[in-house]
């Protein structure tokens, strides 16, 4: 009962901090266009504590610039996104399943690995995070999933921002059909 306890007040705490992208995060993510790898510069307009709320990430190799809004970085070059919210929220009830499948599934067995979750999968970001003790990134999250410490928050379309190597295992959805690994 007080873990369960603790794990309501722990997301009601959640619901009311904004959302932000933690500065660490950054250092993982790289520009989706098409040549030699490297890393992102960043710019920060608002950051509190280590959370980034607004900026830009920009690439050397190619100068597009990727917004930070609200907490999430966002890949897409401005492509809407389909809205898949509501078939989403009907797995929402199962977070604690679905993350208990995506570490079994993804083999989550080493502290501070980089975990990669995209759409329903990402439902689960906070509760896989503290359940295998790794860092979690939730691609085009529900509404709901929160940034923190060990969950960032980015949006994209058919590239994975993310440096080659650095996820040890990638759960997408049937909305990333597409979806290309590094």
């Amino acid at each position: 009962r007080r873990r369960a306890r603790e794990h309501r007040r722990a997301q009601a705490l959640a619901q009311l901090a904004p959302a932000v992208v933690f500065i660490e995060l950054i250092d993982l993510l790289r520009c989706v266009r098409p040549h030699d790898d490297t890393w992102l510069v960043a710019s920060f307009n608002t950051v509190s504590n280590r959370f980034v709320e607004e900026g830009k990430l920009g690439c050397p190799a190619c100068s597009v610039e990727y917004q930070i809004h609200g907490g999430v970085a966002d890949f897409t070059d401005g492509a809407a996104q389909p809205d898949c919210e509501e078939q989403r929220s009907h797995a929402s009830h199962r977070r604690e399943e679905l993350a208990t499948r995506a570490g079994a599934y993804l083999d989550a067995t080493e502290s501070g690995v980089t975990i990669v979750l995209g759409g329903l999968w990402a439902h689960a970001a906070q509760e896989l995070s503290e359940l295998t003790h790794t860092r979690v990134i939730a691609l085009n999250p529900p509404s709901g999933v929160k940034e923190s410490e060990t969950v960032g928050l980015v949006r994209v379309n058919d590239e994975i921002p993310l440096a080659a190597g650095s996820a040890w295992g990638v759960a997408l959805d049937a909305w990333f059909p597409n979806a290309i690994v590094p």
